[in-house]
């Protein structure tokens, strides 16, 4: 894997939707979202701090942050698709 060829795209999710990213509906959507662009990972995260992978705030205190965005990691091919 080049990691020269690996591209991040972040789209901004707006308010009224954050709280829907971290469903099921919501998972199943960007997974499909993920096998139909090639993509390596689509996931809710933030656009300067990428993708959530946990459930936890990030200093292990309180409620998590809720997503604002949706983080798209692929090939430079599968991001001009």
């Amino acid at each position: 894997l080049d990691p020269m060829l690996v591209v991040r795209r972040a789209v901004v999710v707006s308010e009224d939707l954050r709280g829907w990213l971290t469903t099921q509906d919501a998972i199943g959507c960007l997974e499909q979202v993920r096998a139909t662009a090639g993509l390596g990972l689509v996931g809710a995260g933030s656009a300067t701090g990428g993708v959530f992978l946990g459930t936890e705030a990030p200093d292990g205190l309180g409620e998590p942050p809720l997503p604002s965005a949706v983080v798209m990691l692929g090939s430079e091919a599968a991001g001009k698709r």
